[in-house]
């Protein structure tokens, strides 16, 4: 882990920025901007840890510039000490409420300087511990998720996955039962970060564990609520969960949903079905009882699972793309040619008119199941 701190100053005054520099060289990596707009264009390239920034510049202000870093750039773990040559209380308030973390009068001495940059490294360096820690986290859970391709005759799988931090709440999966089935799932954890994926890590266990007893997905999935009720006690945790028994044999899917997002069925005849939740997600209710659905379908169909980060985005007007919108766009890709997941982002992306920030973790699962040979 690295223990080097970038400082950037930025003061539209030469004689503040070079007594800063002065200051702070032998201690820390330090780079300078005349302004707030010069801030932004060297916050990229320079990537500072710590931002010392004047409240009244010329072009944009700090306060200004907060919002943006804050706002649209999302640089929420840059240290932000604001430098001001007036005690006015509410330009304070305004400045933490924007996401300042301290001040510094311009009648700062070398120690105050001092000191106030050590309380902010100390965070800066505990805050890379800790997500070197959720990256262990991060590492472990990717092992948990299907690695190796699937061998069942008549059905082809593929999967996407992009967490959107260093540790993700989504789950999927495909496993061969005893009886000769195959067991589909995909799941969103509430939240993000470290507790999100070590509940993960338990909803996957357990999962696996009923698959391997041979027990039914109404079964797998009360005793999954049932633990993590216990475990989460009266914490807001939750987990939505939509799961299928795909038999090609049989010609049949067996499916629950449990408050996540519909699953779509492309049949053979090319009709598109939904599979909609039919009850709560787990882990507010005890005693949940889940009715699996069971849908005949004839050879060759397709199923495709999904998490809410694909439609939850904003367009650059701030209007959410949404569900409907969403599964419009998969009925087209799952009426061509090309399976879904090699085609979904990009035509995301044409939708939106560029480049998309997704805020939640992204997850799908693409089932095509052409018989038994």
């Amino acid at each position: 882990m690295s223990e080097i701190i970038r400082v950037l100053v930025v003061d539209d005054s030469r004689y503040i920025r070079g007594i800063m520099k002065d200051m702070l060289r032998d201690r820390f990596v330090v780079e300078t901007a005349v302004d707030g707009v010069d801030c932004l264009e060297k916050f990229g390239p320079f990537a500072p840890d710590v931002i010392i920034l004047d409240l009244n510049m010329p072009r944009l202000d700090g306060l200004s510039v907060i919002a943006r870093l804050r706002g649209e750039m999302r640089a929420q773990d840059t240290y932000i000490i604001m430098l001001t040559g007036d005690e006015d209380k509410e330009v304070k308030a305004t400045a933490l409420n924007l996401g300042a973390n301290d001040f510094l009068t311009k009648r700062f001495d070398r120690q105050e300087l001092l000191a106030r940059l050590n309380v902010a490294a100390r965070q800066i360096l505990l805050n890379r511990k800790l997500a070197e820690e959720v990256r262990t986290v991060a590492g472990l859970q990717a092992r948990l998720l299907p690695r190796a391709g699937l061998d069942f005759p008549g059905v082809r799988v593929e999967s996407l996955y992009r967490s959107s931090g260093l540790a993700s709440g989504d789950y999927y999966d495909y496993l061969p039962l005893p009886d000769g089935r195959l067991r589909l799932a995909v799941a969103d954890v509430a939240g993000h970060g470290a507790r999100a994926a070590f509940l993960m890590a338990i909803a996957r266990t357990l999962f696996h564990q009923c698959a391997a007893q041979g027990q039914s997905l109404s079964e797998s999935l009360s005793i999954l609520n049932t633990q993590l009720i216990d475990l989460v006690g009266e914490d807001k945790d939750f987990i939505t969960f939509i799961a299928a028994d795909l038999d090609p044999y049989a010609g049949t899917v067996t499916w629950i949903n449990a408050g996540h997002c519909p699953g779509l069925v492309k049949t053979a005849d090319g009709e598109f079905l939904t599979l909609p939740a039919g009850g709560p997600m787990l882990g507010f209710f005890p005693d949940l009882a889940l009715t699996p659905q069971v849908l005949p379908l004839s050879s060759p169909f397709e199923i495709f699972f999904y998490t809410d980060g694909f439609f939850e985005w904003e367009y650059k007007n701030g209007s959410i793309f949404g569900l409907d919108a969403f599964l419009d766009l998969c009925q087209d890709l799952l009426s061509g040619e090309t399976p879904i997941l090699s085609e979904l982002e990009r035509a995301l992306e044409e939708l939106a008119g560029g480049p998309i920030e997704f805020h939640d973790d992204l997850t799908a699962l693409w089932t095509l199941c052409e018989g038994p040979s």
